[in-house]
C-alpha cells in the first residue's frame, strides 16, 4: 500500500482514538494493547519519512503519532517491563523523527520539549531496580551451573537489556534538549545526595531496620543517583573533554576563540588549582564523592561508585583533599574486602586503576595505608582443575581469584617504585610482597619430579608465584636504555634504585632455575615467559646477562603456538636492545632456526594444525625481518654462523616458492631484498635496513628532466647522504663490533660471495618463475606486495654491479633509475657500455634470461628497463611483460 493509502485506512479505522478509549485492567491485555500502538507508531513514522514535506499525509501521519505519545508513555511507565518493553520501538521512532527534525533546523515546539520532559522522568523512574533485587552470589562465576543460578542470570540479563534501552533514550533526550535534560538530572542527582548527607542509608538488613529507615536513602535510590552520575559523565566527555574548573573552561574557550598560545597557559596554570574554581559538573562529581553514597554496600552502588571515581581522575589533581574520601572506601569492606566475592575482585581492579592513573605525588603520602590494607590479600590460592595443569593448558579458561589479585601486585609494584618514596619503607614493602613468594617457588624446587608427577597442584603454584612477581615488575616504571650510538663506549647509569635492581635481579636468577628445572611443563613455561617480559622491561639491560639461558631454555621445549608467540616478543627484545644483543643474538640464531623447522617438520594432522603451521611460518619471517629492523644482521656473517648461511638461505627460498600464502612469500622475498642491500651495496654499514627499500618513496614526477630522460643525479655531490661522511659508527657497524666481526675481513668477503652465488642461481630465477606460475595471480592485492619486493630484489642486484653503487641509497635516488643513460645511446652502445661494465646485468642478459626462455631481443629490452626506470614505472613495466 502506498503511504496516503494506509494513512486513510488508520484515519479510517480510527486507530489511536480507539486504542485510547479502551480499559485496560490485566497485563496480558495491556501487553497485547502495548505491541499494536508499538507497530502502529512505528507504521505512521514510515509513513511520515515517506511523504513530502509539507505535505498533507506528513502532518496527518504526525498528528496520529501525537495521539499516541501519551498512550507510549503509559506503557513504558508500566512497572511489568514485559509492557514497558513492547513500546520502545515506537518511543525510539519518535526520538529519531525529533532528531530527524532538529537536524533540518527546526526548533522543537514546547510540546514536543515538553513530551521530552515526560519521558524523561519516566525514564529515571524505570532505570531504578527493584528494592526486592537480589544480585547473585555466584554472578560471573564459572563454577555455578544451577538451574537457579541461571534464572537469575536471565532476571539480571534482561533488565541489562531494558536499561541499555533507556539509555539511548536518555542520550537522544540529552542531544535534543540538553538544557531542560541537565536541569532534571543533575537536580535528581543532587536530590538523592543530599538526601544521603542528611538522612543517611537503610540498612541491607530489611529485618533490623526500622521506622526511622523511612527518610533514609534505600540502596536502589542510592544506586540510580551514582548510574546517572556516571551517565551524564560519560554524556558529557562525549562532547569533549571535561571541564571540572572555570580555569580549564576558560582555556578552552579561549582556544576556540583564537586566542594566545602562552595567555591560554598562563591562565590555565594560575587557575589550575583552586579547590573553590570548580564548575557545576566539577561540583556534581564532587558531590557524590562527599554524600557518603559509598557507605551502600550494596554490590550494584559498589561496583558503580569505584567504576566512576575512577573516571574522575583528573578532578584529585584539583581536589587532592577528596583522594582520602575515596581511598577510606576502597581499603575497607565497601571496597576490597567487600563481602560480595565478584564485586570485590572487580573493585581490586578499580583500585589499581585509580593508584595508577593518580599522579606520583597525590598518592604518596598513602603508599603505607594502601599496602597495608593490600598485603593481607595477596595469598595465592590455587583454583584450576588439577587434570589441565600438567597437559593442555591451552584449556585453562582463566585462573580463579589470581587473574583479578594480579591487579592488586601491580598496584604494590606502582606504589613501591615511587621514586620519592623512602628507602626504608620500599624495602620493607618488597619483603613482605615478594619474599613469600620467592620461598615459595624455593620450597617446592627443592622437590623431585616424582613428587610434581604425584601433586601436579605444585606446578600452579609455582606458576601463580612466577605471575605474581611479574605482576609486581609489571608496575615498575620502564628502565632506560642507551639508545645514543655516541655513548654506547661510556658507562650507562641505570635509573633503578638499588634495593628493585636486586630484587629483579633476584627474580631473573629465579626463574632461569625453574626453567631449566621444569622447562618440560608447559605451566611452568607460561609462568616464566610472563615473568621473563617483565623483567625485560623493568631490568632495562640488566636483563642482557640472563637472556641466554632463558631464551635457551623456552626455546628448547616451546611447542608450536608458544613459539609463535615467543618469536615475536624476540623481534621486541632485539629491537629494544640494540646493539648490545648482537653477541646473543648470534649465538642463539642457529638453535632458533633449528627448533623452528624441527617443529615444522613435524607431521600436520588436522586444519588447526596446518594453521598454526602458517602462523608459526610467518612469525619466523618476521623475526628475521626484526633482525634487520634492528641492524643486527651481521649475526648471519660472523664466523660461527656464516657456514650455515646458504642453509638458512634456502629455508627462505622454499617460503617465497610457495603460492599458497601470499603473506609469506612477501615476507620471505623482502628479506631477500634486504639482504641484497646490506651484504651487496651497503656492504659496511652505513644504512640503517629497516628503511631502505629500493621501491618505495621515489616522486617520479620529479626524476625527469624535461626532455623526459632521468636526471643524473649520481654525479650531484649535493645528494649523497650525510650517512656516508659521517665519522660516527652506525648501529650495524656497531653491531658488528659488539660480535667481533670485521666487515672488511676475507671471512666476509667469502661469505659475501657465496650469498651472491646463491642469489644468482637460486633466488633470481625464481624471481621469473614465481610470477610466471599458474598459481600467481600478478594482479592480486597481496601477491602486489609480493612482486614489489621481487622488483626491489632485481633492482639491488641490478645496483649492486654498479660501481659506487652506495650513493644510490640516499633518500632521493634509491628508487630512481639504476643508471643515467644519455638520449643519443643506441641499443648496441647499451649493451656495450652500461651492460658490459655492470657483471650482474651481463649474467642476467646472457644467462640468466636466456636459462627462463627468454630471447636476446626480450632480454635486451628487460635490462633496458630495469636500469632506465625507477621503481615505480619498473613495477607496471615488470607486470605488463611477466
Amino acid at each position: 500500500m502506498l503511504p496516503n493509502e494506509k494513512l486513510e485506512l488508520i484515519g479510517f479505522l480510527n486507530i489511536p482514538e480507539v486504542l485510547s478509549q479502551l480499559e485496560i485492567s490485566e497485563d496480558s491485555f495491556s501487553e497485547e494493547v502495548a505491541k499494536l500502538v508499538n507497530i502502529v507508531g512505528i507504521e505512521l513514522k514510515s509513513i511520515w519519512l515517506e511523504s513530502n514535506e509539507n505535505s498533507l499525509t506528513r502532518d496527518k501521519s504526525y498528528q496520529f503519532i501525537e495521539q499516541l505519545m501519551p498512550m507510549s508513555l503509559s506503557f513504558l511507565s508500566n512497572k511489568e517491563n514485559s509492557i514497558s518493553s513492547s513500546v520502545f520501538g515506537v518511543v525510539g521512532e519518535i526520538l529519531l523523527l525529533f532528531k530527524k527534525l532538529n537536524k533540518s533546523g527546526s526548533q522543537l515546539s514546547a510540546e514536543k520539549i515538553q513530551f521530552l520532559g515526560q519521558l524523561l522522568q519516566v525514564v529515571v523512574v524505570k532505570l531504578q531496580y527493584n528494592e526486592d533485587f537480589e544480585y547473585s552470589d555466584n554472578h560471573r562465576t564459572m563454577t555455578d551451573t544451577s538451574e537457579q543460578s541461571r534464572d537469575e542470570d536471565d532476571e539480571e540479563n534482561m533488565f541489562a537489556n531494558v536499561r541499555h534501552t533507556l539509555r539511548q533514550f536518555l542520550d537522544a533526550i540529552y542531544f535534543l534538549a540538553q538544557k531542560e535534560y541537565e536541569e532534571y538530572i543533575i537536580s535528581v542527582i543532587r536530590q538523592t545526595f543530599n538526601n544521603i548527607q542528611r538522612f543517611g542509608l537503610t540498612s541491607d538488613n530489611n529485618e533490623a531496620s526500622s521506622q526511622n529507615d523511612d527518610s533514609k536513602v534505600k540502596w536502589f535510590q542510592a544506586e540510580i543517583s551514582v548510574h546517572l552520575t556516571q551517565i551524564y559523565i560519560e554524556q558529557c566527555s562525549s562532547r569533549g573533554p571535561l571541564f571540572f574548573t572555570e580555569g580549564m573552561l576558560e582555556s578552552s574557550e579561549k582556544a576556540k576563540n583564537g586566542a594566545g598560545k602562552n595567555s591560554s597557559q598562563i591562565s590555565y596554570v594560575q587557575r589550575k588549582k583552586d579547590p573553590s574554581d570548580l564548575t557545576e559538573f566539577g561540583e556534581l562529581c564532587l558531590h557524590m564523592i562527599m554524600s557518603g553514597v559509598s557507605n551502600c554496600i550494596n554490590p550494584l552502588v559498589s561496583l558503580t561508585f569505584f567504576e566512576t571515581c575512577v573516571r574522575l581522575i583528573q578532578l584529585f589533581e584539583y581536589r587532592p583533599d577528596a583522594i582520602p574520601l575515596v581511598l577510606g572506601p576502597f581499603l575497607d569492606n565497601r571496597g576490597i574486602r567487600h563481602p560480595h566475592p565478584y564485586t570485590r575482585t572487580r573493585i581490586w581492579y578499580f583500585l589499581y586503576r585509580f593508584v595508577k592513573l593518580c599522579r606520583t605525588e597525590e598518592v604518596l603520602k598513602y603508599t603505607s595505608e594502601i599496602l597495608r590494607s593490600v598485603i593481607p590479600l595477596l595469598a595465592i590460592q590455587v583454583q584450576v582443575p588439577v587434570s589441565s595443569i600438567q597437559f593442555d593448558i591451552s584449556s585453562i579458561n582463566g585462573y580463579g581469584m589470581l587473574d583479578s589479585q594480579l591487579y592488586l601486585f601491580e598496584t604494590c609494584g606502582i606504589l613501591l617504585s615511587q621514586p620519592d618514596l623512602s628507602d626504608s619503607e620500599r624495602a620493607l614493602g618488597l619483603e613482605k610482597i615478594l619474599d613469600p613468594l620467592f620461598s615459595g617457588v624455593q620450597t617446592l624446587m627443592g622437590q623431585n619430579l616424582t613428587f610434581f608427577n604425584n601433586q601436579p597442584i605444585a606446578l600452579l603454584q609455582i606458576h601463580h608465584c612466577l605471575t605474581a612477581i611479574g605482576s609486581v615488575f609489571q608496575g615498575f616504571p620502564d628502565a632506560k636504555i642507551n639508545t645514543n650510538p655516541n655513548t654506547f663506549d661510556t658507562k650507562f647509569k641505570s635509573n633503578i634504585p638499588h634495593i628493585l635492581s636486586e630484587y629483579l635481579k633476584n627474580a631473573a636468577n629465579l626463574s632461569s632455575i625453574t626453567l631449566e628445572t621444569l622447562n618440560s611443563y608447559a605451566i611452568i613455561r607460561e609462568g616464566v615467559r610472563f615473568l621473563f617480559t617483565r623483567l625485560v622491561s623493568a631490568l632495562g639491560q640488566g636483563t642482557l646477562e640472563y637472556l641466554p639461558r632463558l631464551i635457551n631454555g623456552l626455546v628448547a621445549t616451546s611447542e608450536l603456538d608458544e613459539l609463535c608467540d615467543f618469536l615475536g616478543f624476540l623481534g621486541l627484545i632485539m629491537y629494544r636492545f640494540k646493539p648490545f644483543i648482537s653477541q646473543i643474538v648470534s649465538d642463539l640464531l642457529l638453535t632458533v632456526i633449528d627448533k623452528v623447522y624441527g617443529v615444522l617438520n613435524k607431521t600436520i594432522s588436522g586444519t588447526d594444525d596446518a594453521v598454526s603451521s602458517n602462523n608459526l611460518k610467518k612469525a619466523y619471517l618476521m623475526w628475521v625481518i626484526s633482525i634487520f629492523n634492528a641492524d643486527l644482521d651481521s649475526v648471519f656473517l660472523s664466523e660461527e654462523n656464516s657456514p650455515h648461511l646458504t642453509t638458512v638461505l634456502k629455508t627462505f627460498l622454499v617460503l617465497a616458492t610457495d603460492n599458497s600464502n601470499p603473506t609469506i612469500q612477501k615476507l620471505a622475498f623482502s628479506i631477500f631484498h634486504r639482504t641484497i642491500i646490506g651484504w651487496l651495496i651497503d656492504i659496511h654499514g652505513f644504512y640503517g635496513l629497516g628503511n631502505v627499500s629500493l621501491v618505495s618513496g621515489y616522486n617520479a614526477s620529479n626524476s625527469s628532466n624535461s626532455a623526459g630522460q632521468p636526471q643524473n643525479f649520481g654525479k650531484d655531490a649535493s645528494n649523497v647522504d650525510k650517512a656516508l661522511l659521517s665519522e660516527k659508527k652506525t648501529l650495524r657497524q656497531l653491531s658488528a663490533e659488539y660480535i667481533r666481526l670485521d666487515l672488511d675481513s676475507q671471512l666476509v668477503s667469502q661469505t659475501r660471495s657465496v650469498f651472491r652465488t646463491f642469489i644468482q642461481t637460486e633466488v633470481l630465477p625464481e624471481c621469473f618463475r614465481v610470477p610466471s606460475s599458474s598459481g600467481f595471480d600478478m594482479y592480486d592485492a597481496q601477491s602486489f606486495q609480493t612482486v614489489n619486493e621481487i622488483c626491489g630484489i632485481l633492482r639491488g642486484i641490478a645496483l649492486s654491479g654498479q660501481k659506487d653503487s652506495i650513493r644510490m641509497l640516499s633518500n632521493k635516488l634509491r628508487s630512481g633509475p639504476i643508471a643515467f643513460i644519455p638520449d643519443n645511446l643506441d641499443v648496441s652502445s647499451f649493451e656495450k657500455q652500461i651492460i658490459s661494465e655492470n657483471k650482474m646485468l651481463s649474467f642476467m642478459l646472457y644467462e640468466l634470461l636466456p636459462g627462463v626462455g627468454a630471447t636476446h631481443e626480450s632480454s635486451l629490452n628487460f635490462i633496458q628497463g630495469l636500469v632506465m626506470l625507477d621503481s615505480r614505472r619498473f613495477k607496471s613495466f615488470f607486470q605488463v611483460n611477466f
